[in-house]
């Protein structure tokens, strides 16, 4: 008996059955549908249950020394694949224990084919025993004998039998009067993807009104972000074709639609992605919506608005809230009640203190809102009960949804979920079948500058992770001009590179953002919201009020100061640069009027002026997306002349997507982010009006944040401070089925 049999490879635990040779495991006799690399893992665990495995070990199995992969990524997203299909958990763990930086144990009983899971076998009665018990050597005798043990056996099966139907009689009432336990599931990114859930550009995580599908946005490897649908029944989400630049995605009542916010549009698109997105309406900052089964979208369509309802056919919004502007600047993150009329939403204020931030509650045939809840962020009505965040801890408490009142006492809810404070949002959804979903963390700990060379190695870090953004170094390189936020709206600071302090240098309420230096370094150029955004100057020591220099009477933003100071290339448009932007150039001498620095009807931005003056390198999405591009730029120009400079020369310097581009001083370097991130630079050639480049060569990947003025260039090109993303953008998403267990008991 020295060589195994072929069932010692099908090893049986709990409702499950592996088979180690065909690479196939069953459930309740049905097959699982399992890749190779989770099941090689699940071998491997079963050839040693009880033991610790650790992941070294599991490396060396499964990826050789001469395999070039993210180990540590490929093991995690195999594991959690695996514990998907088997229905586990890592934090309540039934069948795989997760040693933390160790490696992993299989916990539960393992048997061999035809034994009872997770216990001994019976022991079958010896009749030759028994007979000789009874005792006698004769026919009779023996013929007494065995029937006396076949009664005594029957007896025992019987009496089995009995304990048996009792014990399944008493879980059958017990199961018809309490609701089934929740368990977790833990979706990763998708492959080669980050998810995208945080900021203006995010995407939240949003339940099917069936629960059997989560929508969000994640960005792939090529630097588009979509909307992606992840069915819970799946291995792998999918994204939907035509939802690029997609934000903040809602569920049509049948689940058959996906509503979302892309390049200043609120559009729908069918969930299975058979057909093109359609445009409903304008919307060029959307923060939120929902859409109830009478065919009614409820939505934000910007950051400073009341809230608005459409047809999901499309059509003229009209407004059915009212900002009382003496409290609040928002109305944001609508939900419907089950009703279809009545709803609930965020009101808040972006001046501090926002004393009167909170839930409130209205319909859509009165205009009649009731507070609910103070919180700083959305909440989610579901099955009976408000989610909503309260001092940083998420709570739960029951609701009554037609009447907009709360009932009980608030309990907090089992886990933390990630709030991000700069849009009033928590990554959380729920349904009224028993399905959430959310992100688990804390309040977003913010941006981080770092400072980097051209390799990619880090060279330091500056100040503390927080809401940051937009930074701007000075010509001599000394300082560094940042927007930060502190709650509300952005103040503007400056940091002295050199003795590592900052300074603030605007104090007006209003928002201030969009920094840019004057070429001697005694100015900063910003762009001031008061009706809207407007561009002020103000002193760099923070030693002057700051002044108007432009107000054209809607969204404009600097973008770049000439060397020799006389103009300012501005960027006008809707939501700073979101929508219908164009670059324009504006004297500061105050003589003339501003003028188009090109033709036509592209999304233009990101317009830097070279060292020299007579070049202007910009983003356009003329192609289809964004690209680099360089034209030419003379002082005599003017929107008449505007077209003919074009035939001057016109170079597109990136050519599969590109933006944000940095002049490096010396005039022979550009600099641009690529679609995935990555910071290119381009060697330049320009010899008065002639002009020449080499293709871009790559320097390393960044991880900038979702701000897109991410990064600067020393004036030395030698050292780049990026704002890097929080790292939230790689947990993954926690799905709990039949949650109301858990607030029920």
């Amino acid at each position: 008996m020295g060589a195994s049999s072929q069932t010692d490879r099908i090893m049986n635990f709990g409702s499950f059955q592996a088979d180690l040779d065909s690479g196939e495991l069953r459930k309740a006799g049905v097959r699982i549908k399992l890749h190779a690399q989770p099941f090689q893992i699940l071998a491997i665990l079963l050839e040693q249950p009880g033991k610790l495995i650790s992941r070294e070990e599991i490396r060396q199995r499964l990826w050789p020394e001469d395999t070039f992969v993210d180990f540590d990524h490929g093991l995690n997203n195999a594991v959690n694949r695996l514990r998907e299909a088997l229905g586990d958990s890592a934090a309540t763990p039934r069948f795989i224990e997760t040693l933390p930086r160790r490696g992993y144990r299989f916990i539960a009983p393992v048997n061999a084919p035809g034994s009872l899971s997770g216990s001994e076998p019976l022991e079958p009665l010896s009749v030759e025993n028994n007979y000789e018990e009874v005792g006698g050597g004769t026919d009779s005798h023996r013929t007494a004998g065995l029937a006396k043990v076949a009664l005594s056996r029957w007896l025992i099966w019987l009496g089995l039998l009995a304990i048996a139907v009792a014990l399944l009689t008493t879980f059958e009432l017990r199961k018809s009067t309490s609701s089934p336990s929740s368990r977790r599931l833990f979706l990763m990114p998708p492959e080669g993807a980050i998810y995208s859930l945080i900021g203006d550009e995010g995407g939240s995580v949003a339940v099917s009104p069936d629960s059997t599908r989560i929508a969000f946005v994640a960005v792939n490897s090529a630097g588009i972000r979509q909307v992606w649908v992840r069915p819970l029944g799946a291995l792998a989400p999918e994204s939907i074709v035509g939802t690029e630049d997609g934000t903040f995605p809602f569920w049509s009542p049948d689940g058959r639609w996906i509503a979302f916010f892309s390049r200043g549009k609120l559009k729908k698109v069918r969930s299975d992605g058979r057909t093109p997105p359609l445009a409903l309406c304008d919307a060029p900052f959307g923060r939120g919506g929902s859409w109830n089964s009478r065919g009614v979208i409820i939505f934000a369509p910007t950051s400073h608005s009341p809230i608005y309802r459409v047809s999901d056919s499309g059509g003229v919004p009209v407004p059915i809230t009212q900002l009382d502007t003496s409290i609040h600047t928002t109305h944001r993150w609508p939900k419907f009640m089950p009703d279809g009329e009545h709803f609930i939403y965020l009101a808040a204020n972006h001046f501090n203190p926002a004393t009167h931030n909170g839930i409130y509650f209205s319909s859509l045939s009165s205009q009649k809102n009731t507070f609910v809840v103070a919180t700083d962020a959305d909440a989610t009505a579901a099955s009976g009960y408000l989610f909503f965040l309260h001092n940083d801890s998420f709570m739960t408490q029951q609701f009554n949804s037609q009447h907009g009142q709360l009932q009980g006492e608030p309990q907090p809810t089992i886990e933390k979920v990630l709030y991000d404070p700069t849009i009033w949002k928590v990554v959380f959804d729920a349904s009224n079948h028993g399905v959430m979903a959310y992100q688990l963390g804390s309040r977003v700990s913010g941006n981080q500058f770092r400072w980097y060379d051209r390799s990619g190695k880090e060279l330091g870090v500056l100040g503390e992770p927080q809401i940051e953004f937009q930074p701007s170094i000075s010509p001599d390189g000394k300082q560094l001009a940042v927007g930060m936020a502190d709650g509300g709206y952005s103040r503007l600071w400056v940091y002295d590179l050199t003795a590592g302090d900052r300074k603030q240098i605007t104090f007006s309420k209003y928002d201030n953002g969009s920094p840019i230096w004057s070429p001697d370094g005694s100015h900063i150029f910003f762009s001031g919201k008061r009706e809207h955004y407007s561009i002020y100057r103000v002193d760099s020591r923070g030693a002057k009020p700051e002044e108007p220099i432009l107000d054209t009477g809607t969204d404009t933003w600097p973008l770049s100061v000439s060397p020799d100071g006389r103009f300012l290339a501005y960027g006008e448009g809707v939501g700073i640069g979101k929508i219908r932007s164009r670059i324009w150039v504006y004297s500061l001498n105050g003589k003339g009027q501003p003028f188009r620095l090109l033709p036509g009807e592209a999304v233009e931005g990101d317009a830097e002026f070279s060292p020299d003056g007579h070049w202007i390198a910009y983003t356009s999405n003329e192609s289809g997306r964004d690209e680099v591009y360089v034209v030419p730029f003379a002082e005599s120009q003017s929107s008449v002349e505007t077209e003919s400079s074009l035939s001057k020369g016109k170079w597109q310097i990136s050519n599969s997507g590109g933006r944000t581009p940095k002049w490096n001083q010396n005039n022979k370097e550009l600099f641009y982010l690529a679609q995935d991130n990555t910071l290119t630079q381009v060697t330049l050639s320009i010899r008065g009006s002639a002009f020449a480049f080499k293709t871009g060569r790559a320097l390393f990947k960044a991880n900038p944040s979702f701000y897109s003025l991410a990064y600067d260039v020393s004036p030395d090109g030698n050292r780049f401070i990026i704002n890097t993303a929080p790292q939230e953008k790689t947990a993954p998403i926690t799905v709990v089925e039949n949650w109301l267990s858990d607030f029920s008991k």
